[in-house]
Protein backbone atom coordinates (compact mmCIF):
# COMPACT_ATOMS: atom_id res chain seq x y z
CA UNK A 1 0.00 0.00 0.00
CA UNK A 2 0.97 4.06 -0.53
CA UNK A 3 -0.39 4.11 2.71
CA UNK A 4 1.55 3.70 6.46
CA UNK A 5 0.56 0.01 7.47
CA UNK A 6 -0.62 0.46 11.42
CA UNK A 7 -2.19 -1.84 13.97
CA UNK A 8 -1.32 -5.14 12.91
CA UNK A 9 -3.19 -8.02 14.56
CA UNK A 10 -3.19 -11.78 13.97
CA UNK A 11 -4.59 -15.43 14.31
CA UNK A 12 -4.50 -18.86 12.88
CA UNK A 13 -6.28 -21.75 11.88
CA UNK A 14 -5.41 -24.65 10.09
CA UNK A 15 -2.24 -23.77 8.15
CA UNK A 16 -3.32 -20.45 7.66
CA UNK A 17 -2.12 -17.02 9.45
CA UNK A 18 -4.74 -14.03 9.27
CA UNK A 19 -3.17 -10.69 9.50
CA UNK A 20 -5.70 -7.62 9.85
CA UNK A 21 -4.12 -4.08 9.38
CA UNK A 22 -5.26 -0.34 9.02
CA UNK A 23 -4.05 2.08 6.34
CA UNK A 24 -3.07 5.42 8.31
CA UNK A 25 -4.34 7.87 5.58
CA UNK A 26 -7.48 6.31 4.01
CA UNK A 27 -8.88 4.96 7.01
CA UNK A 28 -9.45 1.54 5.52
CA UNK A 29 -8.96 -1.82 6.91
CA UNK A 30 -7.48 -4.86 5.43
CA UNK A 31 -6.97 -8.90 6.07
CA UNK A 32 -4.81 -10.95 4.10
CA UNK A 33 -4.34 -14.73 4.51
CA UNK A 34 -0.80 -16.10 4.99
CA UNK A 35 0.18 -19.98 4.09
CA UNK A 36 2.06 -21.68 7.00
CA UNK A 37 4.16 -23.91 4.80
CA UNK A 38 4.51 -21.84 1.89
CA UNK A 39 4.30 -18.33 2.86
CA UNK A 40 2.18 -17.64 0.08
CA UNK A 41 -0.02 -13.94 0.92
CA UNK A 42 -3.18 -13.81 -0.40
CA UNK A 43 -4.64 -10.55 -2.00
CA UNK A 44 -5.72 -8.42 0.57
CA UNK A 45 -9.85 -8.53 1.72
CA UNK A 46 -11.13 -4.47 2.14
CA UNK A 47 -12.83 -3.67 5.02
CA UNK A 48 -14.48 -0.34 3.98
CA UNK A 49 -13.21 3.05 5.12
CA UNK A 50 -14.25 4.08 8.66
CA UNK A 51 -15.49 8.09 8.42
CA UNK A 52 -13.78 9.25 11.72
CA UNK A 53 -10.37 7.77 10.47
CA UNK A 54 -8.06 4.67 10.98
CA UNK A 55 -10.34 1.50 10.86
CA UNK A 56 -10.07 -0.26 14.22
CA UNK A 57 -9.52 -3.70 13.60
CA UNK A 58 -9.39 -7.21 15.11
CA UNK A 59 -8.99 -10.77 14.20
CA UNK A 60 -9.59 -13.95 17.13
CA UNK A 61 -10.94 -17.33 16.68
CA UNK A 62 -14.67 -18.13 17.54
CA UNK A 63 -15.36 -21.53 17.64
CA UNK A 64 -14.47 -23.09 14.06
CA UNK A 65 -14.34 -19.31 12.64
CA UNK A 66 -12.09 -17.03 12.01
CA UNK A 67 -13.50 -13.45 12.41
CA UNK A 68 -12.24 -9.58 12.12
CA UNK A 69 -13.89 -6.99 14.13
CA UNK A 70 -14.00 -3.36 12.71
CA UNK A 71 -15.12 -0.13 13.91
CA UNK A 72 -16.90 1.56 11.06
CA UNK A 73 -18.84 5.05 11.84
CA UNK A 74 -21.45 4.40 14.30
CA UNK A 75 -21.35 0.97 14.72
CA UNK A 76 -19.28 -2.33 15.18
CA UNK A 77 -19.10 -5.00 12.15
CA UNK A 78 -18.26 -8.72 12.68
CA UNK A 79 -17.17 -10.04 9.70
CA UNK A 80 -16.27 -13.93 8.83
CA UNK A 81 -13.27 -15.02 6.95
CA UNK A 82 -13.02 -17.48 4.78
CA UNK A 83 -10.64 -19.00 2.00
CA UNK A 84 -13.51 -17.06 0.11
CA UNK A 85 -13.11 -13.71 1.32
CA UNK A 86 -15.00 -11.55 3.83
CA UNK A 87 -18.46 -12.20 4.89
CA UNK A 88 -20.15 -9.58 6.62
CA UNK A 89 -22.13 -11.02 9.40
CA UNK A 90 -23.47 -8.71 12.08
CA UNK A 91 -23.66 -4.76 12.57
CA UNK A 92 -24.39 -3.73 15.93
CA UNK A 93 -25.18 0.24 16.58
CA UNK A 94 -23.04 1.92 19.21
CA UNK A 95 -24.52 3.82 22.11
CA UNK A 96 -23.03 7.16 20.66
CA UNK A 97 -20.24 7.88 18.78
CA UNK A 98 -18.09 4.81 16.85
CA UNK A 99 -15.11 3.03 17.77
CA UNK A 100 -11.65 5.21 17.90
CA UNK A 101 -8.55 3.82 17.18
CA UNK A 102 -8.25 0.39 17.93
CA UNK A 103 -11.10 -2.47 19.43
CA UNK A 104 -10.04 -5.39 21.41
CA UNK A 105 -11.36 -9.17 21.08
CA UNK A 106 -11.50 -12.43 23.14
CA UNK A 107 -13.70 -15.05 22.46
CA UNK A 108 -14.67 -18.26 24.82
CA UNK A 109 -15.74 -20.67 21.47
CA UNK A 110 -19.86 -19.49 21.75
CA UNK A 111 -19.31 -16.02 21.76
CA UNK A 112 -17.02 -13.06 21.42
CA UNK A 113 -16.34 -10.10 23.68
CA UNK A 114 -15.53 -7.01 21.70
CA UNK A 115 -14.17 -3.78 23.47
CA UNK A 116 -13.63 -0.60 22.18
CA UNK A 117 -12.90 3.49 23.17
CA UNK A 118 -15.87 5.41 22.00
CA UNK A 119 -15.23 8.26 20.00
CA UNK A 120 -16.34 11.52 21.38
CA UNK A 121 -16.82 10.87 24.97
CA UNK A 122 -13.66 8.79 25.99
CA UNK A 123 -15.19 5.56 27.70
CA UNK A 124 -15.10 2.18 27.07
CA UNK A 125 -17.60 0.00 25.62
CA UNK A 126 -18.16 -3.71 24.74
CA UNK A 127 -20.43 -5.98 23.05
CA UNK A 128 -20.70 -9.74 23.15
CA UNK A 129 -21.20 -11.16 19.51
CA UNK A 130 -22.61 -14.46 19.09
CA UNK A 131 -21.52 -17.08 16.77
CA UNK A 132 -25.41 -17.39 15.19
CA UNK A 133 -24.61 -13.75 14.34
CA UNK A 134 -26.43 -11.96 17.60
CA UNK A 135 -25.19 -10.04 19.72
CA UNK A 136 -25.86 -8.52 23.22
CA UNK A 137 -26.58 -5.08 24.14
CA UNK A 138 -23.69 -2.54 24.33
CA UNK A 139 -22.02 -2.02 27.67
CA UNK A 140 -20.19 1.00 29.33
CA UNK A 141 -17.60 -0.03 31.06
CA UNK A 142 -16.48 3.32 32.15
CA UNK A 143 -18.33 6.18 32.77
CA UNK A 144 -17.06 9.26 31.23
CA UNK A 145 -18.04 11.82 34.31
CA UNK A 146 -15.34 9.94 35.99
CA UNK A 147 -12.72 9.47 34.06
CA UNK A 148 -12.12 10.69 30.54
CA UNK A 149 -10.66 9.93 28.27
CA UNK A 150 -9.87 6.04 28.84
CA UNK A 151 -7.91 4.38 26.00
CA UNK A 152 -6.52 1.47 24.34
CA UNK A 153 -9.26 -1.71 25.54
CA UNK A 154 -7.97 -4.72 25.12
CA UNK A 155 -9.46 -8.30 26.02
CA UNK A 156 -8.75 -11.86 27.85
CA UNK A 157 -10.83 -14.83 28.79
CA UNK A 158 -10.28 -17.36 31.57
CA UNK A 159 -12.90 -19.60 29.10
CA UNK A 160 -16.01 -18.07 31.42
CA UNK A 161 -15.01 -14.42 32.26
CA UNK A 162 -13.81 -11.58 29.98
CA UNK A 163 -11.21 -9.36 31.56
CA UNK A 164 -11.52 -6.00 30.00
CA UNK A 165 -8.07 -4.17 30.69
CA UNK A 166 -7.40 -0.22 29.38
CA UNK A 167 -6.04 2.89 30.28
CA UNK A 168 -7.46 5.83 32.19
CA UNK A 169 -6.73 9.02 34.37
CA UNK A 170 -7.00 8.08 38.06
CA UNK A 171 -6.35 12.05 39.58
CA UNK A 172 -3.22 13.80 37.61
CA UNK A 173 -1.71 9.71 36.42
CA UNK A 174 -2.05 7.51 33.97
CA UNK A 175 -3.11 4.04 35.17
CA UNK A 176 -3.76 0.35 33.96
CA UNK A 177 -7.55 -0.82 35.07
CA UNK A 178 -9.75 -3.62 34.36
CA UNK A 179 -13.07 -4.71 34.35
CA UNK A 180 -14.35 -8.58 34.85
CA UNK A 181 -17.42 -9.31 32.40
CA UNK A 182 -19.43 -11.85 33.98
CA UNK A 183 -21.36 -14.86 32.08
CA UNK A 184 -24.80 -12.54 32.41
CA UNK A 185 -23.04 -10.14 31.19
CA UNK A 186 -22.68 -8.51 34.69
CA UNK A 187 -19.59 -6.23 35.58
CA UNK A 188 -17.46 -6.28 38.12
CA UNK A 189 -16.90 -3.56 39.61
CA UNK A 190 -19.46 -1.68 37.31
CA UNK A 191 -18.22 1.66 38.74
CA UNK A 192 -15.64 2.31 36.17
CA UNK A 193 -12.70 -0.94 36.85
CA UNK A 194 -10.65 -2.07 39.37
CA UNK A 195 -6.27 -0.55 39.33
CA UNK A 196 -4.03 -3.01 38.12
CA UNK A 197 -0.89 -0.97 37.91
CA UNK A 198 -1.26 1.18 40.86
CA UNK A 199 2.06 3.38 41.51
CA UNK A 200 2.08 7.06 40.81
CA UNK A 201 3.61 8.09 37.10
CA UNK A 202 2.60 7.06 33.28
CA UNK A 203 1.40 3.61 32.59
CA UNK A 204 -0.45 3.05 29.32
CA UNK A 205 -1.16 0.60 26.33
CA UNK A 206 -1.80 -2.12 27.41
CA UNK A 207 -1.45 -6.02 26.71
CA UNK A 208 -3.23 -9.53 28.53
CA UNK A 209 -3.21 -12.77 28.26
CA UNK A 210 -4.47 -15.76 29.93
CA UNK A 211 -1.75 -18.63 31.56
CA UNK A 212 -1.29 -21.08 34.10
CA UNK A 213 -4.86 -19.95 36.22
CA UNK A 214 -4.30 -16.45 35.75
CA UNK A 215 -4.16 -13.10 34.02
CA UNK A 216 -0.74 -11.43 32.73
CA UNK A 217 -1.46 -7.65 32.06
CA UNK A 218 1.62 -6.01 31.06
CA UNK A 219 2.20 -2.06 30.07
CA UNK A 220 4.50 0.57 29.24
CA UNK A 221 5.75 2.84 32.41
CA UNK A 222 6.95 6.15 32.45
CA UNK A 223 7.51 8.62 35.57
CA UNK A 224 5.85 10.95 33.50
CA UNK A 225 4.21 11.43 30.28
CA UNK A 226 6.30 12.00 27.16
CA UNK A 227 9.33 10.51 29.29
CA UNK A 228 11.02 7.27 28.44
CA UNK A 229 9.28 4.48 28.78
CA UNK A 230 9.91 0.43 29.99
CA UNK A 231 7.55 -2.42 30.09
CA UNK A 232 5.71 -3.72 33.49
CA UNK A 233 4.13 -6.92 34.07
CA UNK A 234 1.59 -8.38 36.99
CA UNK A 235 -0.73 -10.98 37.15
CA UNK A 236 -4.18 -10.50 38.14
CA UNK A 237 -6.73 -13.76 38.99
CA UNK A 238 -10.42 -14.63 38.50
CA UNK A 239 -11.06 -12.83 41.42
CA UNK A 240 -9.06 -9.44 40.31
CA UNK A 241 -6.50 -10.25 43.08
CA UNK A 242 -3.17 -8.21 41.30
CA UNK A 243 -0.31 -10.07 41.78
CA UNK A 244 1.81 -6.94 42.79
CA UNK A 245 0.50 -4.28 44.25
CA UNK A 246 2.82 -1.45 44.16
CA UNK A 247 4.56 -1.04 40.63
CA UNK A 248 4.41 -4.53 38.53
CA UNK A 249 7.37 -7.27 37.81
CA UNK A 250 9.97 -5.26 35.15
CA UNK A 251 9.59 -6.81 31.92
CA UNK A 252 12.61 -5.26 30.21
CA UNK A 253 14.32 -2.02 31.51
CA UNK A 254 16.74 -0.08 29.36
CA UNK A 255 17.75 3.47 29.10
CA UNK A 256 15.95 3.47 25.52
CA UNK A 257 11.99 3.56 25.08
CA UNK A 258 10.22 0.28 25.00
CA UNK A 259 7.10 0.10 24.14
CA UNK A 260 3.70 -1.91 22.21
CA UNK A 261 3.92 -4.75 23.61
CA UNK A 262 1.26 -7.70 23.12
CA UNK A 263 1.07 -11.10 24.88
CA UNK A 264 0.47 -14.56 23.92
CA UNK A 265 0.42 -17.88 26.19
CA UNK A 266 2.96 -20.73 25.69
CA UNK A 267 2.30 -24.13 26.61
CA UNK A 268 0.64 -23.92 29.94
CA UNK A 269 2.53 -22.11 32.05
CA UNK A 270 4.14 -19.76 29.88
CA UNK A 271 3.73 -16.91 28.06
CA UNK A 272 5.36 -14.62 25.16
CA UNK A 273 5.86 -11.19 25.13
CA UNK A 274 6.99 -8.97 21.79
CA UNK A 275 7.22 -5.10 22.17
CA UNK A 276 9.42 -2.56 19.95
CA UNK A 277 12.62 -0.76 21.14
CA UNK A 278 13.66 2.49 20.05
CA UNK A 279 17.36 2.20 20.33
CA UNK A 280 18.63 5.54 20.42
CA UNK A 281 19.28 8.98 18.22
CA UNK A 282 19.30 7.57 14.92
CA UNK A 283 19.54 3.55 16.01
CA UNK A 284 15.89 2.64 14.80
CA UNK A 285 13.16 0.90 15.86
CA UNK A 286 13.85 -3.00 16.60
CA UNK A 287 11.82 -6.05 17.74
CA UNK A 288 11.98 -8.21 20.36
CA UNK A 289 10.80 -11.33 22.27
CA UNK A 290 11.26 -12.38 25.50
CA UNK A 291 9.88 -15.67 27.11
CA UNK A 292 8.42 -15.35 31.18
CA UNK A 293 7.66 -18.58 33.18
CA UNK A 294 4.22 -17.37 35.19
CA UNK A 295 4.15 -18.41 38.79
CA UNK A 296 0.98 -20.03 39.76
CA UNK A 297 -2.31 -18.46 40.60
CA UNK A 298 -3.76 -18.82 44.10
CA UNK A 299 -5.86 -21.87 44.47
CA UNK A 300 -3.19 -23.93 42.02
CA UNK A 301 -0.89 -26.72 43.70
CA UNK A 302 2.30 -25.99 44.90
CA UNK A 303 4.91 -27.05 46.95
CA UNK A 304 6.93 -23.84 47.66
CA UNK A 305 6.48 -20.61 48.27
CA UNK A 306 8.55 -19.45 44.82
CA UNK A 307 5.87 -21.25 42.88
CA UNK A 308 3.82 -18.81 44.11
CA UNK A 309 2.31 -15.58 42.21
CA UNK A 310 1.61 -14.34 46.41
CA UNK A 311 4.62 -15.91 47.42
CA UNK A 312 2.94 -18.19 50.11
CA UNK A 313 2.19 -22.03 49.28
CA UNK A 314 0.48 -22.71 52.18
CA UNK A 315 -1.13 -26.43 52.89
CA UNK A 316 -0.15 -27.18 49.06
CA UNK A 317 -1.55 -24.60 47.83
CA UNK A 318 -0.90 -21.18 46.45
CA UNK A 319 -2.78 -18.85 49.35
CA UNK A 320 -4.07 -15.26 48.93
CA UNK A 321 -1.95 -15.12 52.33
CA UNK A 322 0.80 -16.37 54.64
CA UNK A 323 -2.43 -17.78 56.48
CA UNK A 324 -0.20 -19.05 59.72
CA UNK A 325 2.23 -20.19 57.24
CA UNK A 326 0.92 -24.45 57.58
CA UNK A 327 1.08 -24.50 61.50
CA UNK A 328 -0.49 -27.49 62.56
CA UNK A 329 -1.41 -26.15 65.91
CA UNK A 330 -3.11 -23.28 64.93
CA UNK A 331 -7.40 -23.79 63.33
CA UNK A 332 -6.45 -21.94 59.89
CA UNK A 333 -6.02 -23.62 56.73
CA UNK A 334 -5.74 -22.57 53.16
CA UNK A 335 -6.84 -26.00 51.71
CA UNK A 336 -9.95 -28.21 52.03
CA UNK A 337 -7.54 -31.00 52.93
CA UNK A 338 -6.07 -28.98 55.55
CA UNK A 339 -9.92 -27.99 56.94
CA UNK A 340 -10.49 -24.64 55.38
CA UNK A 341 -13.97 -23.76 54.46
CA UNK A 342 -13.26 -21.94 51.31
CA UNK A 343 -12.10 -22.07 48.06
CA UNK A 344 -9.28 -23.48 47.50
CA UNK A 345 -6.11 -20.32 47.93
CA UNK A 346 -9.02 -18.38 50.43
CA UNK A 347 -7.47 -18.40 53.99
CA UNK A 348 -10.40 -19.45 56.72
CA UNK A 349 -10.62 -21.31 59.55
CA UNK A 350 -10.46 -24.52 59.96
CA UNK A 351 -13.96 -25.99 60.04
CA UNK A 352 -15.15 -27.41 63.46
CA UNK A 353 -14.49 -30.51 65.51
CA UNK A 354 -11.18 -30.92 63.72
CA UNK A 355 -7.77 -31.17 66.19
CA UNK A 356 -5.44 -28.62 66.32
CA UNK A 357 -3.45 -30.40 69.49
CA UNK A 358 -3.79 -33.82 70.54
CA UNK A 359 -4.21 -34.93 74.13
CA UNK A 360 -0.74 -35.15 75.81
CA UNK A 361 -1.78 -37.67 79.04
CA UNK A 362 -4.88 -39.81 79.91
CA UNK A 363 -5.86 -36.92 82.19
CA UNK A 364 -5.90 -34.67 79.18
CA UNK A 365 -8.61 -34.22 76.30
CA UNK A 366 -8.00 -33.27 72.27
CA UNK A 367 -7.96 -29.21 71.75
CA UNK A 368 -9.84 -28.41 68.41
CA UNK A 369 -11.11 -25.97 66.02
CA UNK A 370 -15.03 -24.19 66.77
CA UNK A 371 -14.92 -23.47 63.11
CA UNK A 372 -15.03 -20.02 63.89
CA UNK A 373 -11.63 -18.84 65.28
CA UNK A 374 -8.14 -19.33 63.65
CA UNK A 375 -6.66 -19.93 67.45
CA UNK A 376 -6.48 -23.53 68.71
Amino acid sequence: SPDDEVYPRVTYRGGTFWVGYSTSNNGHGFVRAVDELTGAVRAPDQIPQNFYGIAPLDVAMMGDDVIAVSGHNHAVRMFVLTDGGLTLTTVANTSSGGAYRNVGIASRGSDALVAWREQFIGRVEAIAFKSDGGFDPVRRLTAAAQRMPANDPVVGTDGTNYLVVFDDFVGSDRRVLGVFVRPDGGLSPDDGGFTISPAAGHHAHPAVTYANGQYVVAWERAAAEHLPTDLAYTTVSKDGVVGNDSTGDVLTASSDNELAVRLAPQGTTGVVAVYNRLDGPGGGVTAHLRKLSVKAAVGSPCVGNAQCTTGACVDGVCCATSCGNSNPADCQACSADAGSQGPPGQCTPIRPGVVCLAASADCDQDDVCNGTSTAC
